[in-house]
């Protein structure tokens, strides 16, 4: 079993600090975050964006911890560090077959083809076979306009295939929100009350009551909303709404419903706080940017009024989803990869497990990236056309995407 606390204590070399805060009335969940250092502390530019710090809210101070912890040792390995993953530099073209089709799946501009860039040594999950992915599609944060980086996909466990598997599902969760969202899907909405009435009463289903209820309490009405995705999945989105300025949105995709509704809930909750903090650092609502570059911009875009309204329209009149969907256990990683592919993706993953500190892999921890060739990838910088994945959209009923952006922060 990982060492939770050794994962965070600083002399380890990942964290250089964090704090721990247990539930108050005006948030009802444990919350951890951690110092992880920026770009600065590895001795690149001071004015690229500063990640500094990570973390996660939960229902317990067991299950917050563990989810910070992952948190930090998966955003870590997305700093671009040596060692790491086998590296090449080459074009497009130079490499051929050999490399991943970034312009013709929609993750990269075709405009560079051409240019010789960084490449990273992966592997195709249903064959096993090598692939050169670009390093923008995994290094985070990177700024690179030719690509929309983002860390949508990175996951951290005590086994590669734990990693690689928990990447994977985010990105199916990714691309779920992401097709609603800009195909405007039809929707249905969790009475979650009856959900709980009709369900086994499991320590997830437990734990949504309580922090259902206690939202409830102080005067919030979530709605937990359905979003179709892979066949034998769960998509929620869990849509806070603030008075007229705060819409504070999260998601998630599980094979267990109860699963699902809770952590969903949960993001969306942490994403309502970390939404009140920026409000009240910024000393109010900030007008809204002409176009969304970055997490910062979307926060900013979604504490305006015009993003309430949007969310608004898009929740009315929601038909109600008959309670009681049945669940499954969770599925390995060569039957979710199997799923996947004939929904219509091609997962690559890669490797991160060599840019961890010595100390946390001798703890047994283990890192990767996951991007699926072909599923909607989460866009961060609303410039990018080339990001779309037109043919979902268009399978979704989408002939163009839609022009609000998306709301996962």
């Amino acid at each position: 079993m990982l060492d939770l606390i050794k994962t965070l204590d600083p002399a380890n070399g990942l964290a250089r600090g964090w704090q721990i805060r247990p539930p108050d009335p005006g948030l009802p969940l444990w919350s951890l975050a951690v110092d992880i250092g920026g770009l600065a502390a590895r001795g690149q530019a001071v004015d690229e964006y500063p990640l500094h710090t990570v973390g996660a809210f939960g229902v317990s101070r067991a299950d917050t911890m563990t989810r910070a912890a992952g948190e930090a040792v998966e955003r870590y390995a997305l700093f671009p560090a040596r060692p790491g993953p086998a590296a090449v530099t080459a074009s497009a073209v130079e490499l051929g077959p050999a490399g991943l089709d970034f312009a013709g799946y929609a993750l990269g501009d075709p405009a560079v083809r051409d240019q010789r860039m960084r490449w990273y040594e992966g592997h195709w999950l249903e064959t096993g076979r090598p692939v050169w992915v670009p390093a923008a599609l995994v290094d985070y944060p990177l700024h690179d306009l030719s690509f929309d980086p983002t860390p949508s996909g990175a996951a951290a466990g005590p086994t590669l295939d734990f990693a690689v598997r928990g990447g994977l599902v985010e990105v199916i969760e990714r691309d779920a929100v992401g097709v609603a969202w800009a195909a405007e899907r039809a929707l249905g909405e969790f009475d979650v009350e009856q959900e709980i009435a009709a369900a086994r009463p499991t320590a997830d289903w437990r734990h949504l009551t309580r922090l259902y209820r206690a939202a409830l309490g102080q005067g919030l009405r979530p709605r937990l909303i359905r979003v179709p995705t892979l066949p034998g999945f769960h998509g929620v989105m869990a849509a806070v709404l603030d008075g007229d300025a705060l819409a504070a949105v999260g998601a998630k995709a599980h094979e267990n419903l109860g699963r699902a509704l809770l952590i969903a809930l949960q993001e969306s909750l942490q994403i309502r706080e970390a939404l009140t903090r920026l409000r009240d650092d910024w000393g109010g609502v900030a007008d809204a940017p002409d176009v969304v570059h970055d997490d910062m911009d979307r926060a900013r875009l979604w504490l305006t009024e015009a993003a309430t309204t949007e969310l608004k329209r898009r929740l009315r009149d929601v038909p109600p989803v008959r309670p009681g969907a049945a669940s499954q256990p969770p599925l390995a990683l060569d039957e979710l990869v199997a799923a996947v592919a004939a929904d219509g993706g091609s997962p690559v993953a890669v490797d991160l497990t060599a840019r961890l500190p010595e100390a946390h892999r001798a703890m047994g921890w283990h890192a990767a990236k996951v991007i699926v060739a072909g599923y909607q990838s989460l866009r961060m910088d609303e410039r990018h056309q080339f990001t779309w994945q037109r043919a979902r959209l268009a399978a979704a009923g989408a002939a163009v995407p839609g022009s609000f952006p998306h709301p996962l922060i």
